[in-house]
């Protein structure tokens, strides 16, 4: 599924050139279902420090990269805490990743 910010279940690491694709460049694209202990860790220390700005963006992308309802639900759950709590100065910037969420999956999430 193609979103406008990213190419899901799949992250695009490395920049290309206009109208290429990774692959067409030979680069390999990150999938994080790849690596689960990269997920175990970060929630290991969402679980200790909850309002870890960093920790909650890369657990809020690696559930996106997912796109499973319940992920998608979760990422939406720690996008509100991102919002109202853990990241306030970029409080807009989160709303906007949220509204994309919501444009591009909400098939999925009403299912």
């Amino acid at each position: 599924m193609k979103c406008r910010w990213f190419v899901f279940p799949e992250f695009n690491v490395f920049k290309v050139k206009k109208g290429q694709t990774a692959q067409q460049e030979g680069r390999k694209l990150f999938n994080y279902a790849d690596f689960p202990q990269v997920e175990k860790f970060i929630r290991a220390v969402v679980n200790e420090n909850p309002k870890n700005r960093y920790a909650l963006s890369t657990l809020v992308i690696i559930l996106v990269s997912a796109a499973t309802k319940e992920s998608l639900t979760e990422a939406l759950e720690l996008i509100g805490t991102l919002q109202t709590e853990a990241d306030l100065i970029r409080t807009n910037y989160w709303k906007w990743f949220s509204a994309n969420i919501e444009a591009d999956f909400g098939s999925l999430l009403k299912a």
